[in-house]
């Protein structure tokens, strides 16, 4: 994992994209946390304007939530976090001048709550320590707040009693979230570990096998240009002109499949098969500087399975593949061809691009006529 985040969504880009729906159901229980609370306590409401933009705040922000944490807008940066949970501090001090001089329960006030569910939502968008951060940055001030606030409560108890009646739910539902994704990210990168262990041992144990292979081919290939060339001029005893040429016919076309295999990547190896009239001599990927070795585990995984999602699901053909270096970044464009509708072809792939927008950059998709073409760009190491 070069180059990117230790989080739940970069690590299990599926796994992110399969709890959005809680993600969105996080949010919406903020902005209906607020709507019921400022309902019900409308008594100790000094101000309704102000109220109501509180309000109106902690929908944004949670609206904002749901936008930042899409999975078109992978992934979620650490800016974006912030402006989520500042949206939502900015909602506690307003629904707290809205309510000022007239709030005597601290624990009825919604803006902790809403804070909570927020960062609640966020860690598996974030690294865990960063939400921990987050949560202890904006429990200060909800402190602040509280304090300040004090003057008005009806029951004596010490302040930091309100204090810490306030905080607690931002801090109990932030630490509980980024404890439960710091344990899950810690078992995948264990589990990455091994099985990328496992790989290596699996591809040493393959790697003779491999060998007797690729000698077989070169064997198959002599058996069936060569010796039949050496044969008839065993039989024939005199190299006449027809030979010659047919011998150098025979050399050009061996020379051209052992540079054609001598250039050939891993990326060749999944683009072929579904590329029109894949054989030997297809050569759909363009990478003249080798850029394709440079892509890591999961951009390799991603590839894969974008190129069989490819031909699963919209039936593509002509899948072509070039990369090209610019600067310290490498740019791939893929093109193919499909029948599907236009309209169909995002959400055929949004799973697909869910991954490619975590493990690579700028990524774009066109579904203009006649190819379908999909842009991204990856850092070369």
């Amino acid at each position: 994992m070069t180059g990117r985040e230790s989080t739940l969504q970069s690590l299990d880009p599926l796994g992110a994209l399969a709890g959005r729906p809680l993600t969105v159901l996080a949010g919406a229980a903020a902005s209906v946390l607020a709507i019921v609370l400022t309902l019900s306590h409308g008594e100790q409401v000094g101000s309704l304007p102000v109220a109501l933009a509180a309000v109106a705040v902690a929908v944004l922000a949670s609206a904002a939530l749901v936008v930042v944490t899409a999975p078109v807008r992978a992934p979620v940066t650490r800016r974006a976090a912030v402006l989520v949970v500042v949206l939502g501090f900015a909602a506690h001090v307003l629904f707290a001048v809205a309510t000022w001089g007239q709030n005597t329960l601290v624990r009825d006030d919604w803006g902790p709550f809403v804070l909570g569910l927020l960062l609640l939502a966020l860690c598996p968008y974030r690294p865990p320590r960063e939400v921990v951060i987050l949560a202890i940055a904006v429990a200060v001030p909800v402190a602040v707040v509280t304090v300040v606030e004090t003057r008005f409560f009806v029951t004596g108890a010490p302040t930091s009693i309100y204090v810490i009646v306030a905080i607690v739910p931002v801090l109990a539902l932030a630490f509980a979230g980024a404890a439960f994704a710091r344990a899950v990210v810690l078992r995948i990168e264990r589990w990455r570990e091994h099985a990328e262990k496992a790989s290596l041992e699996h591809a040493g144990m393959q790697e003779e096998g491999i060998v007797r292979s690729v000698q077989q081919s070169r064997v198959s290939i002599l058996n069936r240009d060569v010796v039949p060339l050496f044969t008839e001029l065993l039989d024939t005893g005199r190299v006449t002109g027809s030979s010659a040429a047919r011998a150098a016919e025979v050399s050009r076309a061996i020379r051209g499949v052992m540079v054609a295999e001598t250039e050939r990547s891993w990326l060749d190896d999944v683009v072929v098969p579904f590329h029109a009239g894949a054989s030997v001599e297809a050569h759909p990927v363009r990478d003249p500087d080798r850029l394709a070795e440079r892509m890591d585990f999961d951009q390799r995984a991603a590839v894969r399975a974008l190129a069989s999602g490819l031909h699963d699901r919209l039936a593509a053909r002509d899948i072509r593949i070039a990369l090209e270096r610019t600067g310290d970044a490498s740019r791939v464009l893929l093109t193919c061809s499909t029948d599907l509708d236009e309209a169909a072809v995002p959400a055929s792939l949004a799973p697909y691009l869910a991954v490619l927008r975590v493990v690579f950059e700028d990524v774009a998709l066109d579904t203009s006529r006649p190819d379908l073409t999909l842009r991204f760009s990856y850092v070369s190491k």
